[in-house]
């Protein structure tokens, strides 16, 4: 544990020096030095001793190695959703970001533990959406095996749509989603128009918002 301790104290040394070609080589050693651990449990802690500062300095690279070396069954899925969870945060929009979600998603999909499977997938769908992937993301939410995770992330996308609507007029971006939610019937409809209603009220004096509901409550009386 000692050795990576070291190293996790010399990342933070060199990276308030600003030498970053110097601090991934030292982060390529500490994983390295983490991989040839073969006990479980001490993996783990070592990781975890130089992972901080990985996601610190936005190594996000070297942060998704960090953590899918951490045992699958013993804190991977914990440590996966962190990541997408800063990754959501940080509002970077580089390509590098947009691969790094995806592979992401895909790590997370073969969680075991459902709870972090499904809150990392809703993170990741978030950051993707915010960063334009409108039409990957809703045809993931699609794919969904499970009514309740579509919606859980149907929520996600919705709330990145609302952001986007508010910089900019995201128009295909709004029937694509809109689109979605029609497949997931009353819930999917009434999950977007949720996020959108601060937007719709802004929008032609609230009257496109009005015409909503009235479609809405005419939806209601087929569904009843």
């Amino acid at each position: 544990m000692s050795q990576l301790w070291g190293f996790g104290k010399v990342m933070a040394i060199v990276a308030q020096t600003g030498e970053w070609q110097q601090l991934e080589q030292i982060a390529n050693l500490a994983l390295t030095a983490a991989q040839s651990i073969p006990d479980e449990d001490p993996k783990r802690w070592n990781v975890h001793l130089v992972l901080p500062i990985l996601l610190q300095e936005h190594m996000w690279t070297h942060s998704l190695a960090a953590v899918l070396l951490i045992p699958k069954n013993n804190g991977r899925g914990e440590a996966l959703r962190d990541l997408a969870k800063e990754l959501v945060e940080t509002n970077e929009t580089s390509s590098t970001v947009s691969n790094l979600l995806f592979k992401i998603y895909n790590e997370a999909q073969k969680l075991e533990e459902s709870h972090y499977r499904e809150s990392t997938v809703n993170y990741v769908l978030y950051a993707l959406a915010q960063l334009g992937h409108f039409q990957e993301v809703l045809a993931i939410v699609q794919n969904l095996d499970k009514y309740e995770s579509q919606l859980d992330a149907l929520e996600s996308v919705s709330a990145a749509l609302a952001s986007k609507l508010e910089e900019s007029e995201a128009w295909t971006e709004l029937t694509l989603t809109l689109n979605t939610a029609q497949m997931l019937r009353q819930d999917g409809m009434s999950c977007v128009i949720y996020y959108l209603v601060p937007w719709l009220a802004k929008l032609d004096q609230g009257q496109t918002l009005q015409q909503i509901y009235k479609s809405i409550q005419e939806i209601d009386s087929w569904w009843q």
